[in-house]
């Protein structure tokens, strides 16, 4: 019979082993996490890449700032950067969601294929920003981009931006104070809506809710950040299919966050 102290030993080695594995070894980590509920939304296969996602954020990140330089700068508040394929203006000191959001772009978080929006489509964009997105939405032969940006700073940037889209029509940026997607719609008298990209830090449910008529008419797919909430994923769910419950929902990438769940990035409805 092992004595005590051996088995003490043993015990020791196989605990450190164990914490050894949960954190150089996210994938068992993410696992684990994944067993215990703590993922719920996320498939398995989504979970376990959630730190791989993490680095690549960051990788893609540090990239573009350190291929970007000040183009321009504006008394009023705003500077012009040139990330070596495009200019963008930014308010002054707020270059790194620039880097951010062309990160996301290069990950494609907002889907790609079958959840991208296609050639002829008509697209809203809530939550805007500095049009990176309304711009690849364009490249992808989107007809025409609704946009929703609230912010004063970031709405002068996205006009700037997308300032010749904007004057050929096709790019509307709308102003403040914003409607809500229902009465856009209506206000613009749009005959469809096929895409809705939503970012709107924290109130994509509420946004969802303000387009009920819309979901409900067109049936448009909906790719929406929803990494803010401690269960964004809920309240959307119950949003979309309040309007129309034949939508099906797949789960986009998935990051882990610090109280050690795994949420994810981006929830897509078809």
């Amino acid at each position: 019979m092992a004595s005590p102290f051996k088995t003490a030993i043993w015990l020791a080695i196989l605990a450190g082993g164990g914490y050894l594995i949960y954190t150089r070894v996210p994938p068992a980590r993410l696992t684990l996490w994944k067993v215990a509920g703590r993922a719920s939304v996320c498939p398995l296969a989504n979970a376990v890449e959630a730190d791989a996602n993490r680095h690549e954020q960051l990788f893609l990140e540090r990239e573009r700032a350190g291929a970007s330089r000040v183009l321009a700068t504006d008394p009023a508040g705003y500077r012009q950067i040139d990330t070596q394929l495009m200019h963008w203006w930014v308010p002054a000191g707020a270059e790194s969601q620039l880097n951010v959001q062309l990160a996301w772009l290069q990950r494609q978080i907002f889907g790609t294929a079958d959840q991208a929006p296609k050639s002829g489509d008509l697209v809203i964009d809530y939550g805007a920003h500095l049009g990176v997105w309304t711009r690849a939405a364009l490249e992808l032969g989107a007809k025409q981009v609704v946009a929703f940006e609230p912010a004063p700073a970031f709405h002068e940037c996205y006009r700037r931006n997308l300032e010749t889209e904007i004057a050929a029509g096709k790019v509307v940026l709308l102003d403040a104070p914003l409607p809500t997607i229902d009465d856009a719609v209506a206000r613009l008298h749009l005959p469809r809506v096929d895409y809705i990209k939503l970012d709107a830090g924290g109130s994509e449910a509420a946004a969802l809710t303000s387009a009920r008529k819309t979901l409900s008419r067109f049936h448009p797919k909906i790719s929406a950040h929803s990494v803010y909430a401690a269960d964004e994923a809920g309240p959307l769910a119950a949003a979309v299919r309040a309007a129309w419950p034949n939508y099906s929902i797949t789960c986009g990438p998935c990051l882990e966050s610090s109280d050690h769940r795994v949420r994810p990035e981006t929830l897509y409805f078809w």
